[in-house]
C-alpha cells in the first residue's frame, strides 16, 4: 500500500446517523427513526418543509439536544460513537449570525486562532479563508449591527462560515446557510463550499429550505424529511427516479427541489404513501449500515426495490413490479494498515481531531476581544477628561486630611468616590 493511499484513508471520514428518535418535553416526537450517511468529499442536503425537524437533526449531531428531551439511536464517525471531544472538531454554522458589531472582520477571525500560531501563520491562515470565501475586500470593515453600517447580509453569512473554516474541520454542519440570500449569492456560496469539501476531503451537511435548481445540483446526497420522518435518502440524481418508481410522477418543467417539497405537503393519503416507502427505505438502510460496520470490502452495493401494495394501486399510485434503485455506499477501509494510519493521527479515537485550545489561550483571546469591543468607550477623550476632572475635585476636597481616627469617615467617602 502506497503512502498516498495511506494518507487518503487517514483523511477519509464517514458520518453516520442510525435510527435516531427525538422526543421533547410533553411527549411530542420530533424525529422518527432517521438515518443519514455522509462521507468525505461530499455535500449532503437535509431538506423538508418548515417544522420537519431539519434544525433538530443538526443540533443533535452537534450534541445540542434540547433540555428535558429524550433521544435514542446512534451518531457515529468512522464507526465510532461521537464523543464530546470529537464534537469539538465539528464546525457548526447556525442560522443566526452572532458577532461583535464593533470588530472588523480581520479582528473577528484573528482572535479565534490559537496563540501557539505565529503572527505570520495567523495572517496566512486568515488570508486563505477570506480569499476562499471572497471576503478579501472586507477584512478591515466592521461587522456592523442594527444601527451601525458594516458587512452586508451575504458577507455576514460568509463571515460566519469563515469563523468555522479557520479550524479546517473535517465535518462542517450548516443550518440554513442560504437564508436571506438571493439565488445568485446562494449558488455562489454553495459552489465555494463544493470546491472546499473536495479539496479538503471534508464532510458538509447542510439544512436548506428551498434552493434554486442550480443550487440543488451542487449537492451530492439528499435527505428529505417530512414530519420528522424520512421521505427520501440517497443520491441527489436518483431522487426523481425513486419518486416515479413509487408512483409519484415528476413534473418535467418543475425545479426538482420544489417538486420534492410539494409532494410531501399534498394530501394526507399521498403523504402517508410516501412516508411508508420512506420507512421501508430507512429499515433497509439500517440493515445495510450494520453490514457496512463489519464489512471488509471497500465498496458494497445496496439494491432497494420499492413495491407498491395493492391498496396503492387502487388509489391510482402505480407501483414497480420489477424495478429497483441502485445506490452505492462507500465504507471506510478498516484494514490493519488504515488502522495504523489512524492511530498515528489520534490514539484515542482513530479519527481526525482538531487540536484543542488551552484554557489560558481562550482566556487571553476573550480578554483581548473584550478590550477591542470596549476600547472606544475606555479610551475616548470624553471618558479620560471626565475621569481626570473627578480625580482633581476629589484630590482638592480631601487634600492634606489628617490621618486620625476622627477622619475615618472622610477617607471612606473619598475611596467610595
Amino acid at each position: 500500500m502506497t503512502q498516498e493511499t495511506l494518507q487518503q484513508q487517514q483523511q477519509q471520514q464517514v458520518l453516520t446517523v442510525r435510527g435516531v428518535n427525538l422526543t421533547v418535553e410533553g411527549g411530542r416526537q420530533i424525529l422518527h427513526n432517521v438515518h443519514l450517511t455522509a462521507k468525505s468529499g461530499s455535500m449532503l442536503a437535509v431538506m423538508g418543509p418548515s417544522g420537519s425537524g431539519k434544525t433538530s437533526l443538526m443540533n443533535l449531531i452537534c450534541g445540542r439536544r434540547p433540555p428535558s428531551s429524550t433521544m435514542d439511536g446512534e451518531i457515529l464517525l468512522n464507526n465510532r460513537k461521537v464523543t464530546s471531544r470529537m464534537r469539538k472538531s465539528f464546525g457548526y454554522v447556525t442560522q443566526e449570525d452572532v458577532f461583535f458589531s464593533q470588530l472588523t472582520l480581520k479582528q473577528t477571525l484573528w482572535v479565534k486562532l490559537p496563540s501557539s500560531m505565529t503572527a505570520k501563520d495567523k495572517e496566512k491562515r486568515v488570508n486563505e479563508v477570506v480569499e476562499l470565501l471572497q471576503l478579501t475586500k472586507c477584512l478591515d470593515t466592521k461587522i456592523g449591527g442594527m444601527s451601525d453600517q458594516g458587512l452586508s447580509g451575504g458577507e455576514k453569512k460568509r463571515a460566519n462560515i469563515a469563523c468555522e473554516l479557520l479550524r479546517n474541520p473535517k465535518v462542517l454542519l450548516l443550518d440554513e446557510p442560504t437564508s436571506g440570500l438571493d439565488s445568485s449569492l446562494a449558488l455562489k456560496l454553495m459552489e465555494i463550499l463544493g470546491r472546499w469539501v473536495v479539496e479538503q476531503s471534508s464532510i458538509v451537511v447542510t439544512s436548506i429550505h428551498q434552493p434554486s435548481s442550480q443550487t440543488f445540483h451542487e449537492f451530492h446526497e439528499l435527505l428529505l424529511l417530512a414530519d420528522g420522518q424520512i421521505a427520501y435518502s440517497g443520491r441527489r440524481e436518483l431522487m426523481v427516479e425513486y419518486f416515479e418508481g413509487i408512483g409519484v410522477p415528476f413534473h418535467k418543467h418543475w425545479n426538482a427541489a420544489d417538486f420534492m417539497l410539494e409532494v410531501v405537503k399534498e394530501s394526507s393519503q399521498h403523504k402517508a404513501h410516501i412516508l411508508e416507502n420512506g420507512r421501508q427505505f430507512a429499515e433497509r438502510a439500517k440493515q445495510e449500515q450494520q453490514q457496512l460496520a463489519s464489512a471488509s470490502a471497500s465498496q458494497v452495493h445496496l439494491n432497494l426495490s420499492y413495491q407498491a401494495d395493492a391498496g396503492s394501486r387502487q388509489n391510482g399510485l402505480a407501483g414497480l413490479d420489477e424495478g429497483s434503485v441502485r445506490i452505492r455506499f462507500t465504507s471506510p477501509d478498516f484494514s490493519p494498515q488504515a488502522a495504523a494510519a489512524a492511530k498515528l493521527q489520534d490514539d484515542s479515537e482513530g479519527v481526525h481531531l482538531v487540536p484543542e485550545v488551552s484554557w489560558w489561550t481562550q482566556f487571553l483571546a476573550l480578554s483581548y476581544r473584550g478590550f477591542l469591543v470596549s476600547r472606544e468607550a475606555i479610551l475616548s477623550v470624553q471618558v479620560l477628561v471626565q475621569t481626570a476632572f473627578v480625580a482633581f475635585i476629589v484630590s482638592v476636597l480631601w487634600f492634606q486630611v489628617a490621618k486620625t481616627e476622627n477622619n475615618i469617615a472622610d477617607f471612606i467617602s473619598a475611596v467610595s468616590r
